[in-house]
Parts: C-alpha cells; structure tokens; sequence
C-alpha cells in the first residue's frame, strides 16, 4: 500500500489489522485532544468521546481504498477529520454556519476541509483513472501529469496527427468525468 513507509504508517496498519495494541496507543495518545477540541466547541466529554470514535472509523474506511497515502502525521490526519464531522454536527445542531477553533494546530477551518476534500477527491479521481483503458491513462497522464504538447502526445502515441490527439483526450477526460460522477461518494465533494 502506498504510504506505508510513512513513520506513522503503524497506526494506519493497526487500525486495518485490528491490532489491540495500536488501537489502544491510538486512544492514550490522541483520544484526550479530540476530546478537548469538542468541549472547547461546544461539546461535552461524551461528544469527544463519540467524535473520536467516528473519527477512527472514518480514517480506517478512508485506508481501505485503494491507493491511499498517509501524507501527513496521523494525528492530523484524525484531528482535520474529526474536526470537519465536528463541523458538520455543529451545522446541523444549529442549523446556521459555526465557526470552531483550536489553539494548538489548525485556526483556519475553510484551509482544513479544503485540504481534506481535496485529498479525498484526488483518491477518487486517481481510483477511477485506474478504471479507464490503458490507452486513455497513457494520454491523460502524458498530459497532465508530464504536462507534454499534443503534437508530442500524438507522436508517441502514433495518432496521425495533433488533432486526433486531442479529440482522443477530450474522449478520455470525458469519460473520467463520467466515472467520477457516477460514484456515490462524488456528492459528498
């Protein structure tokens, strides 16, 4: 699994392997924080409680998929998660936008969700890439993510000239989009 050389890879593969051990390190060690970020926001020690809990199950769903990086520490990982179901629990109970801090690590709440939204959309999208043809990855990869000219793209792919290149990746593009969009998860994005 990608990620896994991550020095914090240890509690992704607890949380997958069910290992006791790690999930009680996981508790010694970060279960206070969240707990504390929810009564600093509104919460009681039973929300922070419930909060974590959520929050490894979320991290252990989101470890599950295919190609999943752990990119950062895994406390912020959990923290940025909990923080965003917080956020969502705390809309829905007042029925209004809150805003929520927390002193110790993350004061912009937009930049969090963003971040994690972000990096839940491109698992998504490099999920479905995977599911396109050969060729279509080929294409798309050679122009996105090695950023080459049409004229070189048809080149290497023996298309006869620029022009079918492009059409070639407007047809492959499309149907990435589609694919994203037929995904359940695609509305929570």
């Amino acid at each position: 699994m990608e990620g896994s050389s991550h020095s914090d890879w240890k509690y992704i593969q607890g949380l997958l392997d069910n290992d006791r051990v790690i999930l009680e390190k996981c508790y010694d060690q970060f279960e206070n924080s969240i707990i504390q970020f929810a009564r600093r926001n509104n919460g009681n020690i039973e929300d922070g409680r419930d909060l974590f809990q959520e929050g490894l199950l979320a991290v252990l769903k989101m470890a599950q998929r295919p190609n999943f990086q752990l990119t950062s520490s895994f406390y912020a990982l959990l923290f940025g998660i909990c923080r965003r179901i917080w956020l969502k629990q705390l809309r829905k109970r007042y029925g209004r936008e809150v805003t929520i801090s927390d002193e110790n690590e993350y004061t912009d709440e937009q930049d969090v969700e963003r971040t994690l939204l972000a990096r839940e959309l491109s698992m998504l999208v490099r999920n479905k890439l995977q599911e396109l043809t050969e060729r279509c990855q080929k294409i798309l990869n050679l122009f996105y993510e090695e950023e080459r000219k049409m004229q070189e793209i048809a080149e290497e792919m023996e298309f006869a000239n620029e022009n079918v290149a492009k059409k070639e990746k407007f047809k492959c593009k499309k149907r990435l989009i589609e694919l994203i969009q037929s995904d359940p998860t695609f509305d929570e994005y």
